[in-house]
């Protein structure tokens, strides 16, 4: 079994260039919005923290959905309704909480409009005051570059041609089960 050597180099080759474009394509690419993904995300738990629904409604859509557990998608169309269902929230035992750390944030673009939607799914942990640990939840958050896609023709039209300079806000929360 002798093999010559001009096999041997290409094998070789071909071996090694394998082994570096995997190497290379198999890394996780940088998100270019994803610094600005974050900074939304940590100032909506920093308004949750000090339970400010005013604030939060900053990095919302005016049209917002919430989907939590096996229950239904709520709509909410009017900071009015948004604030009476936080203050319900707030008052409940899910609301009773000091402060919110965030433990991971995984934030992926969803190609629907590149560069223009995105979800990050974020692992966070409730504590009290002396900052212990009181429960771990997870949850989908949905981003969009804009306000969103509704209204006239016109209006929609001209949130599409003015996206790119528009801020990130939240369209859509949903909690899902802990791995």
């Amino acid at each position: 079994l002798e093999i010559k050597p001009d096999k041997l180099n290409f094998k070789s080759i071909f071996l090694i260039f394998f082994v570096l474009t995997s190497t290379v394509f198999s890394e996780k690419k940088y998100y270019k919005h994803e610094d600005s993904i974050k900074r939304v995300l940590s100032n909506y738990f920093e308004d949750v923290d000090a339970k400010n629904p005013v604030r939060m409604l900053k990095t919302l859509t005016p049209e917002f959905f919430l989907h939590y557990g096996e229950g239904p998608v709520t709509r909410i169309t009017s900071e009015s309704e948004f604030i009476q269902l936080f203050e319900a929230w707030k008052n409940s035992e899910k609301g009773k909480f000091f402060s919110t750390e965030i433990e991971t944030i995984n934030i992926q673009e969803t190609h629907i409009i590149r560069n223009y939607a995105a979800v990050a799914d974020v692992v966070f942990s409730r504590k009290d005051k002396n900052g212990n640990k009181i429960r771990t939840e997870r949850a989908l958050y949905h981003l969009i570059k804009g306000e969103g896609y509704y209204g006239s023709p016109l209006k929609f039209i001209w949130g599409i041609l003015t996206k790119w300079s528009r801020p990130w806000k939240i369209y859509m929360i949903s909690n899902i089960q802990l791995d």
